[in-house]
């Protein structure tokens, strides 16, 4: 949440208030300023802690959720916010409110801890500039009267906010430049921009265009095609079906005593599988439960290891074979079965092994039912054609070309989960974006999807935001980007889930 800039100021409306200064000044001069009483107990008797729960650190520097710490202020800041937007505090809302005061208290500790170490002192003219605004009157002019009204405690703490609060805005100001006051228009300090950069940019989210698709999903990839592509070539051999027991162990010495024990009979295989096995590649009873030729070739990475234990004549036990976790000795307790592509279960694996290891044979065969589609579609209509592929057209709203979906401009469309990481491929925004009216795309590849696109309209938005808007939401983005890399320094540690669960949920306090 961005720190605020502004002062802010409740005005006093009658000389009997006045002597209730200290009570009515409200102060949103940043998070660390405003300090509104009563947010730290009702938040306490909400959730009945009185310990000192720790959410986490900045720099060797705990942050604390206790009277008077900084953390505090800000979480009591925030919590005021929430219910003037109506958002009631309790034990759901609260891990998010405490989630962004460590942001905020993080931010303020950072950026004063740099001014600091460059030397920068508060000049007194800049914080007595700021104090005058929490003494006027109902004109609006300073009142030395509600100044000498006030109590010293009470003007001490104004003072440390107010000094605290420019520090943290000289900071921010020379990293990012200000948009504050008279300096809106032409930044003092910070990152700069031309007037015909923001133009540009703001420019590059009017043209938008629409589309109406059809989706081939490559997870509906038929047994039939699967089958055919496991009779070609040697793919066939892949789906022999071994019949194999294995003890696994650690060590390889451990092993190769083991073996010697299976040899000389001191041991039996069943009892070495239920007493020393560690069961890596088998199920309880030391039977191999991947034993399919293509999972055997993962288990011994070694061809002429894997030769030697698939060759195993029936009732043979190997040598002890190093495989890919711990070292194995492998027995063959029956015939090989050869590939069965009209049993169900063995077609399943083939998907399933096709799907993992050679899914760009299932996008082919997409992509050409999808180019069937395209010419059928170019000699009748795209509705026609989907009716004959069985297929359901759907369409888009006008968006722009974002990728990414960044903040500055129109989102591209995810609510078809079709398109869900359509902002992120550079391929299939850069095919569709250089469609014309009424021009139909190539088939592309978007997940596990093979999408045809037919363009339906291009418009220019008149409602896209001006340059100045423009600059403002650049600004925006410069504060989260800062905030973001922030929260993931070295320096930075987190630890809100594990305060919050611990100190204000009813799971913590009952597992102590």
């Amino acid at each position: 949440m961005a720190q605020e800039t502004n002062v802010k100021t409740e005005k006093v409306k009658t000389a009997k208030d006045h002597t209730k200064i200290g009570a009515v000044i409200i102060l949103v001069i940043s998070a660390i300023v405003f300090i509104p009483f009563g947010g730290y107990e009702v938040i306490s008797a909400l959730f009945g802690k009185q310990d000192v729960p720790v959410f986490g650190s900045y720099n060797g520097k705990k942050i604390t959720y206790e009277r008077g710490s900084l953390f505090t202020n800000v979480t009591e800041n925030l919590a005021e916010r929430y219910k003037a937007y109506g958002i009631n505090v309790d034990s759901t809302s609260s891990y998010y409110l405490f989630t962004e005061a460590f942001s905020e208290t993080v931010k303020n500790l950072a950026y004063i801890d740099e001014v600091t170490k460059a030397g920068y002192s508060v000049p007194d003219e800049a914080v007595n500039r700021m104090l005058v605004n929490y003494f006027l009157d109902e004109s609006g002019n300073y009142s030395p009267k509600l100044y000498n009204t006030a109590d010293k405690a009470t003007k001490k703490s104004l003072r440390e906010s107010v000094t605290k609060s420019l520090q943290y805005n000289r900071y921010r100001d020379d990293l990012l430049g200000s948009s504050s006051l008279s300096m809106q228009d032409s930044p003092l300090y910070g990152v700069k921009a031309s007037s015909k950069e923001a133009s540009f940019f703001s420019d590059m989210g009017k043209e938008k265009k629409s589309f109406k698709y059809v989706a081939f999903n490559t997870e509906d990839f038929p047994g039939k095609e699967a089958v055919k592509w496991a009779n070609r070539d040697n793919n066939k051999e892949k789906f022999i079906k071994y019949d194999l027991s294995a003890v696994s162990m650690e060590s390889e010495s451990d092993a190769k005593a083991l073996l010697k024990q299976l040899k000389s009979n001191e041991i039996t295989f069943e009892d070495a599988v239920s007493e020393k096995s560690e069961k890596y590649y088998t199920d309880d009873d030391g039977k191999v439960s991947r034993a399919y030729r293509y999972q055997m070739e993962i288990s011994i990475p070694d061809p002429a290891n894997l030769e030697k234990v698939l060759g195993l004549d029936s009732g043979a036990m190997s040598d002890v074979i190093p495989t890919s976790r711990g070292f194995t000795i492998f027995r063959k307790d029956g015939m090989d079965a050869a590939a069965n592509f009209s049993d169900d279960e063995t077609v399943d694996v083939v998907i399933g092994y096709i799907k993992t290891n050679e899914h760009g044979y299932i996008e082919d065969y997409y992509i050409d039912i999808a180019k069937d589609f395209t010419t059928q579609a170019s000699m009748a209509s795209f509705e026609d054609a989907a009716e004959n592929f069985n297929v359901e057209v759907k369409e888009t709203e006008p968006f722009p070309l974002n990728y990414g979906s960044i903040s500055l401009f129109d989102s591209v469309p995810s609510e078809n989960k079709e398109l869900a990481n359509l902002n992120t491929n550079e391929d299939v925004l850069q095919k569709i974006f250089s469609l014309k009216n009424g021009e139909t795309s190539v088939p592309a590849v978007l997940s596990s999807n093979v999408i045809v696109f037919h363009c339906t309209g291009i418009t220019q938005d008149s409602s896209t935001s001006d340059a100045k808007d423009f600059a403002n939401k650049m600004e925006n983005i410069n504060y989260s980007c800062a905030e973001q890399t922030l929260m993931t320094s070295s320096k930075v540690q987190n630890n809100v889930w594990n305060a919050y669960f611990e100190n204000f949920t009813e799971y913590g306090r009952n597992s102590k």
